[in-house]
Formats: C-alpha cells, sequence, structure tokens
C-alpha cells in the first residue's frame, strides 16, 4: 500500500462511519498530513508500528508498576522508571 491507497481508503472509512464517528473522521482527515507519514517506512516497519499487541504489553507492564506509586518526584523519576521497565 502507498499514500495514495491510503488516503483512498481514509475517504472509503469516512464515507461509510462518519454519521458514527463523526470527530474522529474529522481528525483524521485534518491531520492526513501528519498520519500520512506511517508511508515512509518500510512494510516491515509500518507492520510493527501497526501491530499493538507487543506495544500494548510494555504499556500494561509499565501500568503495573506505575500505578502503585502515588507520585513521581520528577517526569525524569517517571523515565528512569520506565526505562527500567523496558529493560
Amino acid at each position: 500500500n502507498n499514500e495514495e491507497q491510503g488516503y483512498q481508503r481514509l475517504l472509503a472509512f469516512e464515507e461509510k462511519w462518519a454519521k458514527k464517528y463523526p470527530l474522529t473522521c474529522k481528525s483524521w482527515l485534518d491531520n492526513w498530513l501528519n498520519l500520512s507519514a506511517f508511508f515512509e517506512y518500510d512494510e516491515v516497519v509500518r507492520k510493527i508500528i501497526y501491530t499493538t499487541n507487543p506495544i500494548e504489553g510494555v504499556h500494561r507492564q509499565i501500568r503495573k508498576i506505575t500505578k502503585t506509586k502515588g507520585a513521581f518526584p520528577s517526569e525524569q523519576a517517571l523515565m528512569k522508571l520506565m526505562y527500567l521497565v523496558i529493560q
């Protein structure tokens, strides 16, 4: 798939779903320039980007660790903890 095909599919999605999800469709259309940057990557990298299970697994691990903390003294402290979780 390429950027032009992606845009055509977005238009088809908008045509079908705009009544039910107007804000989502508007947001995607308004931000197409940013979203289309996805097509600058090779297919292998794109598959990794849109495969959410590994990403959600990382998010789940981070949430598991951070939810027990009341607050972090600084943003850097949070970033360090996230780094350790990922490692």
